[in-house]
């Protein structure tokens, strides 16, 4: 140990600290990057640490209030939910499968990971590590659509309809008036969300009344992990709410 004369209470805080700084800087500097690009990585001023100094800025700024908008907390951060797989299996140390596990028999279960004093928690984190996630788009799995939360009471749940509900029921503005605010043009005709314009169509009156959660997955592969809208409404000001990383901080 590095200091033994620190109290419990120390140790805690500056490991909390070191825990938090690797959890930022592999969020910002691996994580955005791929969903978002490098174009908007710089547009909204979120790289940080020694990546490369051409694109480094500090846009941090202690007063701003860190409080997100709620169109990031009920349909912009939600784009990871076609992201998930239908399977959480077991995998050895070779990332070979020993265990099948389907999504609708865990979900809230958390009893994989609680018997046998806790032996299969490496074979679920390796899971983690050498499972590639679904495609980011309008697509998601049994496990999230029709069987959610189906425990301890099936049939379950449908995560897509939640998240309309919970956007309506928490007022968040629509997808074309999000789109207006971040200076992109409103889509006035529903055949330019391709082949599920018709289905729109058929339940709402206008293309102003789609939810936000539900035109912006719709939003063509632009070769990054989430469309424009998203982009903008989820990510726009989040740098200045973090400190500064540096490699060389003094932990």
């Amino acid at each position: 140990m590095l200091n033994p004369h620190w109290k419990d209470e120390t140790v805690f805080q500056e490991a909390r600290k070191i825990v938090i700084a690797m959890f930022q800087h592999i969020t910002f500097n691996d994580f955005l990057p791929l969903i978002l690009g490098q174009t908007s990585m710089q547009r909204f001023e979120l790289f940080s640490g020694d990546v490369d100094e051409d694109l480094f800025s500090d846009p941090y700024d202690e007063d701003i209030n860190p409080q997100v908008l709620n169109s990031v907390n009920v349909a912009a951060h939600r784009f990871g939910h076609s992201q998930v797989t239908n399977e959480q299996n077991f995998l050895d140390e070779d990332c070979n499968t020993v265990a099948v596990n389907k999504l609708k028999d865990i979900f809230e279960n958390p009893r994989l990971l609680q018997q046998n004093n806790g032996i299969h928690v490496p074979f679920l984190g390796r899971h983690l590590a050498c499972t590639a996630s679904n495609k980011t788009d309008n697509f998601f799995v049994n496990g999230m659509r029709n069987t959610l939360l189906r425990l301890p009471e099936p049939p379950g749940s449908d995560i897509v309809a939640r998240n309309i509900q919970r956007g309506r029921d928490q007022g968040v503005s629509g997808y074309n008036t999000w789109r207006k605010f971040c200076g992109l043009e409103p889509i006035n005709l529903f055949n330019k969300f391709g082949k599920f314009g018709e289905a729109l169509m058929k339940l709402h009156n206008d293309p102003d009344d789609i939810d936000l959660f539900v035109g912006a997955m719709l939003e063509k592969d632009q070769g990054f992990n989430i469309g424009p809208t998203f982009q903008c409404s989820g990510m726009n000001g989040r740098a200045r709410c973090f400190p500064l990383l540096k490699s060389n901080l003094d932990l």
